[in-house]
């Protein structure tokens, strides 16, 4: 059975008070109400050239928290629109090219990211096709950056080597860790964390905050790659 922490978010305005209050007891009444909804990871299918059998995931979750009870919205334009505009842009140009992929290229958007993972986990239990490679993208433009973590079996060097060589072009920084997992090569495109500001899950993160140049870069470096994958 799975158990989750309640979280509580606090109004800057209250900050004072409640330092004021260092070493007191304060009490919180936290009604849980506990609910299942039904609801559907989004796929995009555009197949390659011939009868290719490998197939790449460019996956990014489009859900998120909503309007909490008092009215506030939780837009969500860094976690996660950010990425999913930035595969739909990906997808656009991909299959605006006079060539297909010498593979299938599968766009998912998933669902329940913010309830633990459940569109990643049933993507990864009931895949459409057999997922060779997969691509994730997850709080774009947040800030002027981005970066790349990358898992790769080492049968997959030579996509590593073009990555690393577009990311050079690019100025990009980019970290590379060898998995044991047969097979494998994922990266997660990521936004640059910050400590004085980060403002996901909160009502803060909207579109007038995102770099919308970062979320260009990274198209460009996606279309890029994908167009030299053998």
């Amino acid at each position: 059975m799975n158990s989750f922490i309640p979280v509580l978010r606090i109004c800057s305005s209250l900050l004072p008070e409640l330092i004021r209050l260092s070493g007191s007891i304060v009490t919180f009444n936290l009604p849980i109400e506990t609910s299942s909804k039904e609801c559907q990871n989004v796929m995009g299918y555009y197949p390659g050239e011939g009868q290719s059998t490998e197939t790449i995931a460019l996956v990014s979750h489009y859900d998120f928290l909503g309007d909490d009870p008092g009215g506030h919205r939780f837009e969500g334009a860094g976690d996660n629109a950010a990425g999913v505009a930035t595969i739909l842009e990906v997808s656009r140009q991909i299959a605006s090219l006079p060539h297909k992929l010498p593979f299938n290229l599968l766009t998912v958007f998933t669902t329940g990211e913010e309830s633990d993972l459940w569109g990643e986990k049933h993507l990864i239990s009931n895949p459409p096709f057999p997922l060779s490679k997969t691509i994730y993208l997850d709080g774009l433009g947040r800030t002027p950056y981005f970066s790349l973590n990358v898992s790769y079996h080492w049968e997959d060097k030579n996509i590593i080597n073009s990555l690393m060589s577009i990311s050079r072009d690019m100025g990009v920084s980019i970290k590379v860790n060898e998995s044991k997992a047969k097979g494998l090569f994922n990266f997660l495109i990521t936004g640059t964390s910050t400590v004085k500001f980060r403002p996901y899950h909160t009502p803060d993160d909207t579109y007038e905050l995102t770099h919308v140049n970062v979320l260009q870069e990274v198209t460009n470096l996606l279309v890029e790659l994908l167009n030299v994958i053998k």
